[in-house]
């Protein structure tokens, strides 16, 4: 029996023999404490995103350059207070039935967001990301939010879109959760999913339901290599 053979089954990822005895290692990306491997925050001081810093998304084991955001006609591109980021893309005001695309002109914003899964071994409910409305529309309000697709890399759908779903806790309240219950597969670095969601916030004057606003949400979902 080796030395790790004998020892190695408390290391979190991998064993290595040495001369003097058995010691555990962690993959590239993550800094280690005693048997433990804890990610490392790529995006922390310089990032490797270049001046567009704020694009940084760090993920377990590396990080990612969100990919550029690019607006369909007739929407423009939204920023974030904090910084030039764009968050998202908005109908232009007064476009209304000069709207060119009978899809994207159903929306009035076009969000997007990132989200990440774990590559355990085995089947289990991860939450992907957590979704709200943009804005709240008092008393009698309701808020609900539907899957429309979800697409691989290639922009096909995807072998387990079956495995995602919405958990929302009230349609009163504008939160919600996307969940998966499966096992992802690592298919390298970059988008691996792409999640679209409607979005709809109304309410109710005098007992009829009114559309306060529309949004489509676009949460691209990352794979970590590792369960850890």
């Amino acid at each position: 029996m080796t030395k790790c053979e004998k020892n190695g089954q408390v290391c979190q990822w991998k064993c290595e023999e040495t001369e003097i005895g058995a010691r555990c290692i962690c993959p590239p990306g993550y800094w280690q404490f005693q048997d433990t491997c804890h990610d490392e925050n790529e995006c922390f001081g310089r990032s490797p995103c270049g001046e567009k810093s704020s694009n940084c998304l760090n993920l377990h084991g590396r990080s990612e350059c969100l990919p550029e955001l690019e607006c369909p006609d007739d929407f423009r591109l939204i920023s974030y207070s904090r910084n030039s980021y764009p968050a998202g893309c908005e109908q232009i005001q007064g476009t209304g039935k000069n709207c060119t695309d009978e899809f994207f002109c159903q929306f009035w914003r076009i969000r997007q967001q990132s989200g990440e899964l774990l590559n355990y071994p085995s089947p289990r409910d991860q939450l992907v990301a957590r979704v709200e409305s943009s804005e709240t529309f008092g008393r009698g309000s309701r808020y609900s939010y539907e899957i429309l697709e979800v697409v691989d890399r290639d922009g096909n759908q995807a072998y387990d879109s079956a495995a995602i779903f919405i958990k929302q806790r009230s349609e009163r309240v504008g939160r919600a959760e996307i969940h998966f219950l499966g096992k992802p597969a690592f298919e390298g670095p970059g988008v691996s999913r792409r999640i679209k969601l409607k979005y709809t916030g109304s309410k109710l004057y005098r007992g009829i339901s009114k559309t306060m606003r529309v949004e489509l949400i676009e949460i691209l979902v990352y794979v970590s290599e590792f369960d850890f």
